[in-house]
């Protein structure tokens, strides 16, 4: 019976325990997906926003996060990183066609004109820490002979 006894107690605090980090799951990364809302109408296909050769400025706002950042771009495959990425309140990345800054819980992205053969793949990344969202972009060339879906 003493034997028991003494496998009561470490079973009750291993049953307490794993009941306790079950109801804890946000802390393990199970966070609700952003949710944003485009200032303007903007034309998707395939989840891609549609950026018109003349060039652009758009405007996103975070619903559900009051504060993000950017994680990444790339700008036609090419990697690229915030300037300030040792910094957690950066709001500001940019490549050789697009400007996308962050204040408060809206994004707001500007893309050069489009005069080039080929079209443009942008995508930018911005995170909450265990929470990511990719916005991709398709901005189409002024050469109309020229297809707007290279999407890789």
């Amino acid at each position: 019976m003493t034997t028991k006894k003494i496998w009561v107690l470490p079973l009750l605090l291993l049953n307490f325990f794993l009941l306790a980090s079950c109801s804890f799951s946000k802390l393990d990364g199970d966070w609700d997906a952003m949710e944003w809302k485009e200032e303007v109408e903007v034309q998707k296909i395939n989840g891609a926003y549609m950026v018109p050769p003349s060039g652009t400025s758009l405007s996103f706002t975070c619903r559900n996060y009051s504060q993000y950042w950017f994680s990444d771009a790339k700008e036609d495959g090419q990697e690229i990183a915030p300037p300030w990425i040792n910094h957690l309140d950066y709001g500001l990345i940019y490549g050789d066609y697009f400007r996308a800054e962050i204040h408060d819980n809206k994004l707001s992205i500007v893309f050069e004109p489009n005069e080039g053969a080929h079209a443009r793949n942008t995508y930018i990344t911005v995170t909450a820490g265990d929470i990511f969202h990719t916005f991709k972009f398709i901005q189409a060339t002024s050469d109309p002979s020229i297809d707007p879906r290279p999407w890789h």
